[in-house]
């Protein structure tokens, strides 16, 4: 297994960790689309869909985090 730094949490552990998240949202998701009057084949898809815009958006602000605590670092 790969370790990530010294931070004791590996790349398996956050495999599992975005799986049982994604999971959840996606459960939600569809139960949100379906009381909005979709079928459960849309329900599901448009759910799997957002799932993408959800967790690109999550990642693009912890590394947009990440570099601003870099940047301040080197600008002290």
């Amino acid at each position: 297994m790969h370790d990530t730094g010294g931070t004791g949490m590996e790349l398996n552990d956050i495999s599992r960790l975005l799986e049982d998240e994604r999971k959840e949202y996606v459960r939600r998701k569809i139960h949100e689309y379906k009381e909005a009057g979709f079928s459960d084949v849309e329900a599901i898809n448009k759910a799997n869909q957002s799932w993408r815009t959800h967790i690109g958006a999550r990642i693009q602000d912890v590394i947009f985090s990440l570099l601003e605590e870099e940047l301040k670092k080197m600008l002290a």
